[in-house]
């Protein structure tokens, strides 16, 4: 199995991933399925999801992202479902929704996106019948972190792809599940973090 063909990759970040970089899924296309879940994710550059042009559902829900850049979800036209649910986003820009042209579910609950309505101008591209969903925004954009909160290192996935090559290299070497390989990736990305 080569790395265009992997289907699903869950990016485990409790460990201190902060930010993702383009680059960082280069080479697999056949990617279906993307979720970093209930981590410490800060920030997503333009450019991240270019090479994933096959994805179907993004899950950045439970993370700490306060913005979307213009431009960051563009390359993903086969993309369906998203979620961001309980996040910090305070501000979506303008067309940043516009290239999902295949999406379904869109889910932007538990943010800090104050005074949208169905009737932005924001989701007026969006495909008829999208499952969109806003509740729980609350009115925190100056609030300061949680007490207690330690900073986090700036880290980031530089070698993600590398890495998850070289697991699936095991995976058919040796006949490790997948499972098995993600924990063996989950422990390397803990113990860089560090």
């Amino acid at each position: 199995m080569d790395s265009g063909t992997l289907a699903s990759v869950d990016v485990l970040t409790p460990a201190g991933l902060t930010a993702l970089q383009a680059g960082d899924f280069d080479g697999l296309t056949g990617l279906q399925r993307l979720a970093s879940q209930g981590g410490q994710l800060t920030a997503l550059p333009v450019g991240v999801f270019d090479s994933l042009t096959s994805l179907q559902e993004l899950r950045l829900d439970e993370n700490r992202l306060t913005e979307l850049p213009e431009g960051a979800l563009d390359s993903l036209t086969s993309l369906q479902t998203l979620t961001l649910d309980e996040n910090r986003l305070t501000v979506l820009p303008e067309g940043v929704f516009d290239g999902l042209t295949s999406l379904s579910i869109l889910d932007l609950r538990s943010n800090r996106l104050v005074g949208l309505s169905r009737n932005d101008p924001l989701f007026s591209r969006l495909p008829s019948g999208v499952d969109l969903q806003l509740g729980g925004q609350t009115e925190a954009p100056g609030q300061p972190e949680e007490p207690g909160t330690p900073e986090e290192p700036r880290a980031h996935s530089a070698d993600l792809v590398g890495k998850v090559a070289a697991l699936e290299a095991r995976v058919a070497a040796q006949g490790a599940t997948l499972e098995e390989s993600i924990a063996t990736l989950q422990e390397t990305l803990e113990q860089r973090m560090a």
